[in-house]
């Protein structure tokens, strides 16, 4: 419930039939994998891919797009994780870390929780475009650097040494 990855399947079937070139990839298991699985099944979703748990990172270096529709997160690390391949990250603007993370239209998307038409006009808009965004995935890997250990590890112990 909290993935909300019914939200996404419902994307899915609704841009899959216009782009039957690309697949959706879902990493990842849970008790609801097998309903989510048959809710495919049931919707005849095309061009999906049900993995498990897996390693993420092969994922990352030849996904196009990192689709996150959580209804809440904490500070989810595979927005930066798969930003540092290159992957342009549309999540759900649910959460508030994702405005932390997410410079909208610069580095990613924040997709509209209540507006799921226009959802669906954005990544309508970037599937068309995808050979067009090259700048975008630049900037992903550029500003995933603010989140690696060594810049965060320095700002903690600025941190911590502040407190003293």
């Amino acid at each position: 419930n909290q993935k909300n990855i019914k939200y996404l399947l419902k994307i899915w079937k609704s841009i899959s039939v216009l782009f039957p070139d690309w697949k959706l990839f879902l990493l990842g298991d849970g008790p609801d994998k097998e309903i989510l699985f048959n809710y495919s099944v049931k919707t005849n979703l095309s061009n999906i891919v049900f993995l498990g748990n897996t390693s993420p990172i092969d994922y990352y270096k030849s996904a196009s797009f990192l689709l996150l529709t959580s209804r809440f997160e904490g500070w989810p690390m595979v927005i930066p994780e798969s930003m540092s391949f290159g992957c342009i990250p549309c999540v759900l603007n649910s959460f508030t870390s994702s405005y932390d993370m997410i410079l909208n239209g610069k580095n990613g998307f924040l997709l509209d929780q209540f507006n799921f038409k226009k959802n669906i006009e954005l990544l309508i808009y970037l599937l068309n475009n995808y050979s067009n965004l090259k700048e975008l995935r630049n900037n992903c890997i550029q500003y995933s650097k603010h989140f690696q250990i060594e810049r965060l590890g320095i700002k903690w112990q600025e941190l911590l040494e502040f407190k003293k």
